[in-house]
């Protein structure tokens, strides 16, 4: 199975819950569900606050990035921008993990060697 491992500013993470984020996937139906997370306190050198790095499968990606556009759009409705953009760029770095194309699984040579 291909895990995706991505960061998404912790705002975002903590607004979506991801501590109970396993638990509404599988209450969704939502095929295979394996996700891990763990929140990096210190700030991010890019200036976007604290992260939270994620390890998925691509099925929990996508319903990671329902679950911040349904965030995000509650977010835009109570005029809370802050939180708005967060969801945005965390919907951006999750859509390009699950797009980026997966490096080819490298063949091991066992010692066998053939000659002409």
């Amino acid at each position: 199975m291909n895990i995706l491992r991505f960061s998404i500013p912790g705002v975002a993470a903590e607004v979506v819950d991801v501590r109970q984020i396993e638990t509404s996937a599988r209450k969704a139906g939502v095929g295979i569900v394996q996700f891990t997370y763990h929140f990096a306190r210190r700030e991010a050198s890019d200036g976007n606050g604290y992260r939270c790095r994620v390890g998925c499968s691509p099925q929990m990606a996508v319903f990671l990035i329902e679950q911040l556009r349904i965030t995000g759009t509650d977010a835009v409705e109570r005029g809370e921008t802050l939180t708005a953009v967060a969801c945005e760029r965390a919907i951006r770095e999750t859509y390009a993990a699950l797009m980026s194309p997966r490096p080819a699984r490298r063949r091991r040579n066992f010692g066998t060697s053939a000659t002409v």
